[in-house]
């Protein structure tokens, strides 16, 4: 089975997320050169080891307030959408990234929920507008992928970090459009 068929048979499989991405990186890890599963994972280990994760926004913290155009150009303001009840924002790295479409598809799962309860749904993606519509049509979402075109609300929200460059490498060979 190739790694496409796979990812489609674990996203098809009815587990839950946690349980998707521990099979895809299984599955992943299975189907790439080892110098590139060990990659992801030093890269992953040397995110984690820098505390990065404490410069990030946290529960109760105040988000800081931003407009970024949608995957057809129209701005949308979270200002806006706060008026109408609460927010909640994910960061999404790109279309071709298999875990993080796992993460987009559980949250479309869970969108009509949210929605019940007055909140709205966004993710921001530093990726083009015409991949985030790709994504869109691909996850069958019903909430929009907003572009954070060079990082900086990503940045406020202490989520963006700069790639190693023996990173930029692997996920290049992989076929990830890094631009």
């Amino acid at each position: 089975m190739t790694l496409q068929e796979t990812l489609a048979s674990i996203a098809q499989s009815g587990l839950p997320l946690q349980g998707k991405l521990d099979a895809l990186r299984a599955a992943f890890d299975a189907a790439v050169p080892p110098a590139v599963s060990e990659a992801l994972h030093r890269a992953t280990d040397e995110l984690i080891a820098s505390g990065a994760q404490n410069h990030a926004l946290k529960a109760g913290d105040v988000a800081p307030a931003f407009t970024l155009p949608d995957a057809d150009g129209k701005p949308v303001s979270s200002r806006t959408l706060l008026a109408k009840g609460p927010l909640v924002v994910t960061f999404y790295r790109g279309a071709w990234c298999p875990f993080c479409n796992f993460d987009l598809s559980a949250l479309e799962e869970a969108r009509a929920e949210l929605e019940l309860r007055g909140a709205s749904l966004v993710a921001i993606s530093e990726q083009t507008a015409p991949n985030s519509r790709k994504s869109q049509r691909q996850n069958g979402l019903g909430f929009p992928i907003l572009g954070d075109h060079g990082g900086e609300v990503a940045a406020q929200f202490g989520v963006r970090w700069a790639l190693p460059d023996y990173l930029r490498e692997v996920h290049k060979a992989l076929g990830a459009d890094l631009t």
